[in-house]
């Protein structure tokens, strides 16, 4: 009979291991390794503004939120979802609405702490890099003397973690960095909280 000695019994275990994993990456396929683009700049504000549109129909959504009382728990819990509607609270106070029930890319409406509408953002859906338009709405045009509508930012997110948002002259306004924003120069410029 042969004595195992801790060299050669580990040698085997080692050569029955290499076997196992040999194999099953034979019958698993190939290992898929998925780069993310980096994106500089001038590349996200040459995205977002291809095809954009500087004036929009805004005054259809009214003035006020329609379920501003409603979404007062979540308002007060931070955020969430009220049936397929969801919300993302600002540091601010101020928060987003999207109802997913009017379709797979609904606009998102921006009401003050006061549930006032002060923008409508459309966006174009699809995979990343996906874009979006922000147009005035309400008495925020009127304190910005812009006609109701008109373009205030494009952003262009190029994943699930990262956006970009500029001006309509195409100035950057803000970096989106998973829930932190930054300015052109580095600086914090927010954070927000998104529905869980």
């Amino acid at each position: 009979m042969y004595k195992l000695t801790h060299t050669v019994l580990f040698s085997l275990l080692l050569f029955i291991f290499t076997v196992f994993t040999a194999v099953t990456q034979v019958f698993a396929g190939p290992v898929k390794l998925h780069a993310q683009k980096s994106w500089t700049i001038q590349e996200a504000r040459t995205e977002g503004f291809e095809d954009v549109t500087p004036q929009a129909e805004v005054s259809q959504y009214g003035v006020r939120d329609p379920q501003f009382e409603a979404h007062q728990p979540l308002l007060a819990a931070g955020g969430g979802k009220l049936g397929k509607q969801v919300i993302t609270v600002f540091d601010s106070g101020n928060y987003a609405v999207v109802d997913y029930s009017e379709g797979n890319h609904p606009p998102a409406f921006y009401y003050s702490v006061a549930g006032y509408l002060r923008f409508v953002q459309y966006d174009s859906g699809g995979e990343f890099p996906s874009k979006s338009y922000k147009h005035c709405a309400g008495s925020l045009c009127e304190a910005l003397g812009y006609p109701s509508g008109q373009l205030l930012t494009v952003s262009v997110a190029v994943s699930e973690t990262e956006s970009f948002i500029f001006d309509p002259t195409g100035r950057l306004l803000a970096h989106w960095v998973g829930s932190e924003c930054y300015t052109s120069t580095g600086g914090s410029c927010g954070s927000r909280t998104k529905a869980r």
